[in-house]
């Protein structure tokens, strides 16, 4: 049995040597999981982690899936799953999904900038200096 009661960000990347430094210390805020088939995390949010009663934070999409996927992915969450969704899509563009007042979603556009300041703000990354010269792609 899983004591580790961290808030789960899941992670799919095709990268094979990503940008970021992920904080995958053991004292780390996030218990950060990678998902090695993309077509599995709508799965994973709306039924696996919730029978195991596990509670994901946010999803990040590292370059694994098209622009299409993203949407189709966005089109059947359910209000179960009231987490952000970071699609980072190219090295200048990524999208950020988050649920807004009513538990509608919302979609900001990012920029390199946006997602260094998310990574950085919601320590996922190693340290503060680790992505700040670092582009999207």
């Amino acid at each position: 049995m899983n004591s580790d009661r961290r808030r789960i960000t899941l992670i799919s990347t095709e990268r094979t040597s990503s940008p970021f430094r992920w904080g995958f210390a053991p004292d780390s805020e996030n218990h950060i999981i990678y998902v090695r088939n993309p077509a599995m995390i709508g799965h994973a949010l709306v039924t696996g982690l919730d029978e195991l009663g596990r509670d994901v934070q946010r999803v990040i999409i590292d370059h694994s899936i098209s622009a299409d996927e993203f949407l189709d992915l966005l089109s059947t969450l359910t209000d179960h799953f009231p987490g952000d969704i970071l699609f980072i899509h190219s090295e200048e563009k990524a999208f950020l999904s988050s649920s807004g007042r009513g538990g509608n979603r919302l979609m900001y556009s990012l920029s390199a900038a946006d997602v260094q300041f998310y990574m950085r703000a919601h320590y996922l990354v190693e340290s503060s200096d680790t992505v700040s010269s670092v582009a999207l792609a």
